[in-house]
């Protein structure tokens, strides 16, 4: 009882330090980077003992690398969480005043996506620093950079790094996340030609091309599913074309967004996309374009039979009381990074993804706190039959 108070308290703790440091990812509006923030984890980790590293990614952007080791050989445990955040110029709170409700709610930009996951591993490993020699095998955690735009953090920690099984902690109710889809994000270019506005049908007007392909995408029936994440998605994105008021714009360019299944690829998509210009054609609509990829992240999908997914539903009934639901998530993580890398990953973490990015953030301190004991359990279990 006594430790679990202890990491109660100090996951609570380390939750509201961690929000009250913006680390808004560079790319986003205002963003400043996780320098500040890597730097708290580090001297944090540090000063309870625990071995710990920098691994630079870009400049001014390093992840922090911490390591247990236990004195019997055993596999290797990767825990993972991003240190970035999506943006704040549209929350209706203070974004980084960590403030607390009599429910034990916590707010803040990232409290579910993901300082809460931070915070509960952090705690977690806190709390067995002066065990670690009891340890079986070796956990490794990574703090990463980059995680809301192209995931450059996990990808550097992976080329380096490798393990028997990981656990993202991205918000996931405490439920066990064994699959997710992966992001395709395409161009779609549709050529016209110009010509004067007074007499329009001298020319081929691109946008009103690229309507009959949207309209065409969204009927356009995938008829595929999976067992926990459904049917493929598709939406538009941006769009831009035209170059003046009286001249019909001789090009129009989309940029859309599908996600896919276990099994799918930017071919999958590229031959759908396709399809939908030639089922144009073929209706009549003279479309005329090409496709392109932008980039691509894959999906996820870990079969309930592997090790790690049997030691953290182990873990999470012990200290919860009851089996943890095995799921599908609706957004993309980390964790298929890692599993492209060939190391057996599951989504795990307090919070839930309906408030991540919201105007309202905010994830519960009680549940951030099961979080720590969870981890805790897992890394203490690890390796043991």
């Amino acid at each position: 009882m006594d430790k679990e108070r202890e990491v109660l308290t100090r996951s609570k703790e380390l939750l509201k330090s961690l929000i009250k440091i913006p680390s808004i990812n560079p790319y986003q509006p205002g963003g400043n980077g996780e320098k500040e923030i890597a730097q708290f984890i580090y001297d944090e980790l540090k000063s309870n003992g625990i071995k710990v590293e920098f691994q630079e990614v870009e400049e001014d952007r390093k992840n922090v690398i911490a390591f247990l080791e236990g004195k019997k050989k055993g596999p290797v445990l990767i825990l993972n969480g991003h240190m970035d955040t999506v943006g704040v110029q549209n929350m209706q709170i203070d974004p980084f005043s960590a403030q607390e409700d009599q429910m034990g709610n916590v707010y803040g930009r990232g409290a579910s996506d993901m300082k809460g996951g931070l915070a509960s591993i952090i705690a977690a490993i806190e709390s067995v620093a002066d065990v670690q020699d009891k340890i079986n095998g070796k956990v490794i955690f990574s703090a990463v950079v980059d995680e809301e735009n192209l995931g450059k953090g996990t990808a550097k920690f992976a080329e380096k790094y490798s393990g028997d099984g990981a656990v993202v902690a991205e918000p996931t109710e405490l439920k066990v996340g064994i699959a997710h889809k992966g992001i395709v994000r395409f161009r779609v270019r549709a050529k016209g030609r110009a010509a004067h506005g007074s007499v329009p049908e001298l020319g081929v007007d691109a946008i009103r091309m690229m309507c009959h392909f949207i309209n065409a995408m969204y009927s356009y029936k995938f008829n595929k599913s999976h067992p926990l994440l459904g049917p493929p998605k598709i939406h538009t994105s941006m769009i831009e074309g035209g170059s003046e008021w009286s001249t019909v714009p001789d090009s129009c360019v989309l940029s859309g967004e599908r996600r896919i299944l276990p099994g799918e690829s930017w071919e999958t998509v590229k031959a759908e996309l396709n399809e939908i210009i030639a089922n144009l054609k073929s209706s009549g609509i003279n479309f005329e374009g090409e496709v392109e990829l932008v980039n691509e992240f894959p999906p996820l999908e870990t079969d309930p039979k592997q090790y790690i997914v049997k030691k953290l539903s182990e873990a999470i009934k012990k200290i919860v009381s009851s089996e943890p639901a095995h799921v599908g998530l609706t957004y993309w993580s980390d964790g298929a990074t890692l599993s492209r890398k060939g190391i057996p990953t599951v989504i795990f973490g307090p919070g839930s993804i309906s408030v991540a990015h919201a105007p309202v953030e905010y994830v519960k301190a009680e549940e951030v706190a099961e979080a720590a004991m969870i981890f805790r359990e897992l890394i203490l279990s690890w390796g043991v039959e």
